[in-house]
């Protein structure tokens, strides 16, 4: 069993005008999810993940969400189960996008905004944080430590991005894997344990883009399925 954890806040979750739309997503992960690695998985939101859940539910590993509310709508204690469960639990993870910074910042490590687009370049997207620098789209990552998360996807894969916050540091005991020209961390794994994070999305691969698919048929097979 595998267990996709729902990182967004449930305000945002609440809201009638979201609601369709974020629960087709999460499906068309959670299928997506069960294609690749062969196993059910199961949607539970971050208030309910507990190891003892878990332990309940026969869960073999997780993937966490990101999120569009931004951090400081939060009650960070509220994490404090699921940080357990990163740092000292059994379970391998693949945290993504707003995942990874929820992990740096349980770890006090300083996340925040890529900037203010330079005078000259292109918005990728006006209606997403207008003004700010972002990645939006399909965009290249230079895997900069070689990992089996990245087997067969060479050096410069291209994965789904969807952010305007980055890592501004690494967190204690996590290996940086992979970067981008704008992003300088898009890719970490703890120093002893399966535990991933990436900036990027592999679940929104493509047809045309398909290297997400590949990064999660290695993630499911570095867990032993």
């Amino acid at each position: 069993m595998l267990c996709y954890v729902i990182l967004e806040h449930g305000r945002c979750l609440a809201e009638p005008t979201r609601y369709d739309s974020d629960l087709g997503w999460v499906l068309r992960h959670k299928l997506r999810f069960e294609e690749i690695s062969g196993l059910p998985c199961l949607i539970q939101h971050y208030t309910r993940v507990t190891a003892r859940n878990l332990r309940s539910w026969n869960v073999q590993a997780l993937l966490v969400s990101g999120n569009a509310t931004e951090w400081d709508q939060y009650d960070m204690t509220g994490f404090g189960e699921l940080e357990w469960i990163i740092d000292e639990g059994e379970w391998p993870i693949l945290a993504l996008c707003g995942a990874m910074q929820l992990i740096a910042l349980l770890h006090d490590v300083p996340c925040g905004s890529m900037g203010r687009l330079p005078d000259g370049m292109a918005d990728p997207d006006p209606d997403y944080k207008p003004g700010m620098l972002k990645e939006k789209g399909y965009y290249p990552v230079k895997v900069v430590q070689s990992d089996p998360l990245f087997d067969g996807l060479g050096q410069q894969p291209v994965f789904s991005q969807w952010h305007y916050w980055e890592l501004k540091a690494m967190p204690p005991a996590f290996a940086r894997l992979a970067e981008s020209e704008l992003c300088a961390i898009q890719a970490i794994r703890d120093d002893t344990r399966p535990v991933y994070a990436t900036q990027f999305h592999p679940e929104d691969y493509s047809e045309e883009y398909a290297d997400g698919k590949r990064l999660l048929s290695n993630f499911f097979r570095i867990c032993g399925f």
